[in-house]
């Protein structure tokens, strides 16, 4: 069984807590703050990098691929 990631943990951007539970955010939120200002700001980068497959264009044209191929490959 193929597990999926979250995309924080794919790309190393950031952390993944339950905004419910205010003690895990608090302490996320502190946990960030204690990293060095050079991790801090390569997470950011890296989450950058990651957020451009997330633009509307780049998502259309992923979209696009999979209709054109499920018309090529459709059972007749």
């Amino acid at each position: 069984i193929k597990m999926v990631r979250s995309v924080l943990e794919e790309c190393g951007c950031g952390i993944e807590v339950d905004t419910d539970d205010v003690e895990k955010f608090a302490n996320a939120i502190i946990e960030v703050h204690d990293l060095s200002q050079e991790i801090r700001l390569d997470m950011g980068e890296r989450g950058k990098e990651k957020a451009k497959e997330f633009d509307f264009n780049v998502l259309t044209d992923k979209l696009e691929q999979v209709i054109d191929y499920a018309i090529e490959h459709k059972e007749k």
